[in-house]
């Protein structure tokens, strides 16, 4: 613990730990009294503690790392502040294959150290590469969450000028000469890669076979989660990406018309579950309608 007082406006400068898997730390410099050190009193203001936040934040690795950056002479002491591990946070995460949906829900993932098949061990935070200064969750860190909870796997190799992993393998599905897996986050192709694009919490993650051949992205809506039993809902059928209405989609047994709309009835009591598909496209999230009442 250190007790001293503080010049009048200590500056804050950001900089990087030598440590492989340093964060970004903020560096405030803090004048002590090296001949003298009053009592702590609470009621000075002009006497402090100082207890640097991440020693209760971090492991011991990074504790040592961090630690080395702490300096003391006899006129000045500097004082690392680090930011907190990266947090998790939920996400709705689905993948879908050439032929059904792999996986479709929310998630609670943050960035972390992932292993594949064919590209090895590395970290997927959001700092590959230097696309971001502070960890966090993403898109393929997401992937590996979802993969480990519930039972399904997937490959990728590695890159190491781009630091980050190309999937080519997610469930049943392998990529080929013409077709591949492609990520979106809320209906847009991210613009860096899988383990640089950090997410924020409840984004939308897409990750799709055969995602560049210019087929729409489906978006299913409804305007009501629950009707009466022996009535029927109207969906909406969209492109994820332009919010254009989709004709021609097949929902709950019905096509869509040139306003995207369907209109679906729900004869009996139940939980009813929907996704729009259509030839040219990539079927849509879920929708989830509940018709109660005896019907």
């Amino acid at each position: 613990m250190l007790r001293g007082t503080t010049s009048p406006s200590p500056a804050l400068t950001p900089s990087k730990s030598n440590a492989t898997d340093g964060p970004v730390t903020l560096n405030a410099t803090v004048t002590a009294d090296a001949t003298a050190l009053p009592s702590a009193d609470p009621t000075n203001s002009a006497n402090l503690t100082v207890l640097p936040p991440f020693i209760s934040q971090y492991p011991a690795s990074r504790i040592s790392s961090a630690c080395s950056c702490l300096n003391v002479s006899a006129s000045t002491t500097t004082i690392v502040n680090e930011p907190s591990p990266p947090a998790g946070q939920f996400v709705g995460l689905r993948i879908e294959g050439l032929t059904t949906t792999i996986f479709e829900g929310s998630i609670f993932s943050a960035g972390h150290v992932v292993t594949t098949a064919s590209g090895g061990t590395h970290n997927c935070d959001g700092t590959n590469n230097g696309a971001n200064p502070f960890p966090g969750n993403t898109p393929t860190s997401s992937l590996d969450t979802a993969a480990t909870a519930n039972g399904f796997t997937w490959d990728g190799t590695y890159s190491t000028s781009f630091d980050d992993y190309f999937v080519s393998r997610i469930g049943p599905d392998t990529q080929t000469d013409t077709m591949f897996w492609g990520v979106l986050v809320n209906f847009q192709f991210i613009p860096v890669g899988g383990c640089q694009f950090e997410t924020q919490p409840n984004d939308e993650i897409l990750w799709a076979f055969d995602a560049f051949s210019g087929k729409t992205f489906l978006r299913l809506t409804s305007d009501v989660n629950a009707v009466p039993a022996g009535s029927t809902v109207t969906v909406t059928v969209t492109d994820g990406m332009s919010g254009a209405p989709v004709a021609g989609a097949t929902v709950g047994g019905q096509t869509t018309d040139a306003s995207g709309q369907a209109v679906i009835p729900l004869p009996r009591p139940g939980t009813y579950r929907f996704k729009a598909e259509r030839v040219d496209a990539i079927r849509s999230n879920q929708v989830t309608i509940a018709a109660v009442g005896r019907g």
